[in-house]
């Protein structure tokens, strides 16, 4: 019987797997990396390669994640002790929050 680390070898996907791994525990880091505020209104979704996929709650969110791309991507990265992402694609959620204000 083989062990698991001799089958990714062989399959030359062992470095995929663990960046894989690693940019599944850098994901807590979004509180950190962007503040509590917009930490609220947004979250990581998961990752693509070196892409890191998040959703936002509001439009404005989204532009204001997408204006601080390079910051929060050095502070990722940063928090991480290694670069994993070199991008941030933000979506606007399916499921808004409700709205407060009575009209």
């Amino acid at each position: 019987m083989r062990k698991v680390a001799d089958i990714l070898n062989s399959m030359g996907s062992e470095t995929e797997f663990s960046e894989g791994v690693l940019r599944s525990k850098a994901l807590v880091f979004w509180s950190m990396a962007v503040g509590s505020t917009l930490s609220e209104m947004s979250e990581p979704n998961g990752f693509k390669g070196d892409t890191l996929m998040v959703s936002a709650r509001h439009p404005a969110v989204c532009m204001e994640l997408r204006s601080r791309e390079k910051g929060i991507l050095q502070r990722m990265n940063t928090l991480a002790g290694t670069v994993l992402f070199r991008r941030i694609v933000v979506k606007l959620s399916d499921f808004p929050p409700e709205r407060l204000e009575k009209v």
